[in-house]
């Protein structure tokens, strides 16, 4: 995270571009998280998925704060879409 934070601000400064970094990873973990549910459960379930992390008061309170709570529900999400692609490959449902 900070390293990835450090890159960020090479290219500005500002309150509203270090806020942009949690929208960031805001927008990686809804992204993540529809495609996961995609997978798992459908079109109807992914959209769902997507609205209830949407709807999430915390979620919506961190994702433009200067934190990582976005960025660790990112990486969680994208870890499980990574497992579920993993484990489906194994089985060999592709």
């Amino acid at each position: 995270y900070y390293v990835a934070l450090w890159v960020w601000m090479r290219f500005g400064h500002s309150d509203w571009w270090i806020r942009m970094f949690s929208v960031a990873g805001a927008t990686v973990a809804v992204l993540a998280t529809y495609l996961l549910a995609r997978r798992v459960g459908g079109r109807a379930t992914a959209v769902l998925a997507s609205v209830a992390i949407l709807a999430n008061q915390a979620f919506q309170q961190h994702w433009s704060e200067a934190r990582d709570y976005t960025w660790l529900a990112a990486v969680a999400v994208v870890a499980l879409l990574a497992l579920e692609w993993s484990l489906r490959r194994r089985a060999g449902y592709g």
